[in-house]
């Protein structure tokens, strides 16, 4: 059976489903979004060793939850049976669709056109002063400025240099709401809920494996395990492979607000373990494209639904390819990590 999906519904119903066969308690949240009051943020838990969990994150970048929904509902199908739950007495906790409202709609951000990954701002002053030099490029105001706004992005781009260009567009700005990588100004409902749900049912943590699952950075078919820089000698030995690290890749850039910094803030006494696993697609700048038409076709939804619908079925192909050998390749990398982390975890004292 194919485990990836093409809507929302579909993609929840089978997630739900595997994760009621297994046993698991089943909460949800509702996504905030004026256009769907049927959005819900998911959790669902196998409630053991308090002291213990082990979180599995999909959809904080809305469209890329598919294939992070993919990869839970192929792990509570195949995996976790009797067998491997008796390896050890952690909890499993698995978080679908955190940002439900832009699975739902193919966006990669949320109803405030907000991007959760760099959102948890501790200082809401002006941060990334380099966006402003590539906003016209990424978010261009006319048809006609999509074409024209080129030759001021490749004067920026040679100015800058490939790094640093990068680091500006991507790591998150709070100066254009209507812009990509938009951090918002203040903390929105999605990481609320993480923050809030963690604190209710898991308050006394002290160990917690995270894995948070992206696709679109870096090259196709290309996995990138990122994680914090103490955490490199863990790394080695649970995943067999060492981290990647967004200072040292031209590829990657260190974004402002990350989520990491929430779940820490929402347990500040646990030892916190976070890996974020990337699956590259289509080449960086092809998605840069693709997330660029996706939003100008948003904000003139209203004046051209058809070409919203036509940038949005590109989005979802950029992020989430339907070339059969990516898809396997992806799922069998997912299932692994959280597999390793599973007996990791297991294995602590």
């Amino acid at each position: 059976m194919s485990y990836f999906q093409k809507d929302y519904a579909t993609a929840r119903d089978h997630f739900l489903a595997a994760a009621e066969a297994r046993g698991f308690r089943q909460l949800r949240l509702r996504a905030p979004a004026e256009e769907s009051s049927e959005l819900y943020v998911d959790f669902s838990m196998l409630k053991r060793n308090p002291k213990k969990l082990l979180l599995h994150i999909s959809g904080l970048h809305g469209i890329e939850a598919y294939t992070g929904s993919a990869i839970q509902t192929k792990i509570l199908k195949e995996s976790l049976d009797a067998k491997l739950l008796a390896q050890g007495d952690h909890s499993i906790l698995f978080i679908h669709g955190l940002n439900a409202f832009g699975m739902a709609f193919y966006r990669r951000t949320n109803a405030n056109n907000v991007d959760l990954n760099r959102n948890f701002l501790k200082d809401k002053t002006k941060i990334n002063p380099d966006y402003e030099k590539f906003h016209p490029f990424l978010s261009p105001s006319t048809p006609r400025a999509k074409y024209t706004s080129y030759f001021g992005f490749l004067f920026q781009l040679l100015g800058h240099g490939k790094e640093r260009a990068l680091q500006a567009i991507a790591s998150g700005q709070n100066t254009h709401p209507d812009g990509l990588f938009y951090a918002g100004t203040s903390l929105q409902r999605e990481i609320l809920h993480v923050v809030e749900f963690l604190r209710q049912h898991f308050p006394l943590t002290e160990e917690a494996y995270v894995l948070d699952v992206h696709t679109g950075l870096g090259k196709r078919g290309k996995e990138f395990l990122f994680g914090d820089s103490d955490a490199a000698s863990f790394a080695t030995s649970c995943f067999q492979r060492s981290l990647d690290f967004p200072a040292a890749k031209t590829e990657s850039y260190q974004s402002a607000g990350m989520f990491s910094e929430a779940l820490r803030a929402a347990l500040p006494k646990t030892n916190w373990h976070y890996f974020l696993q990337e699956f590259g697609t289509i080449g960086n700048f092809a998605v840069l494209r693709a997330l660029r038409e996706e939003n100008f076709a948003w904000k003139n939804r209203f004046k051209d639904p058809r070409a919203l619908t036509k940038a949005g079925d590109k989005l979802y192909l950029a992020f989430n390819p339907s070339d059969p050998t990516w898809q396997e390749a992806s799922l069998a990398l997912g299932l692994k990590r959280f597999m390793q982390l599973n007996q990791s975890l297991a294995a602590s004292v």
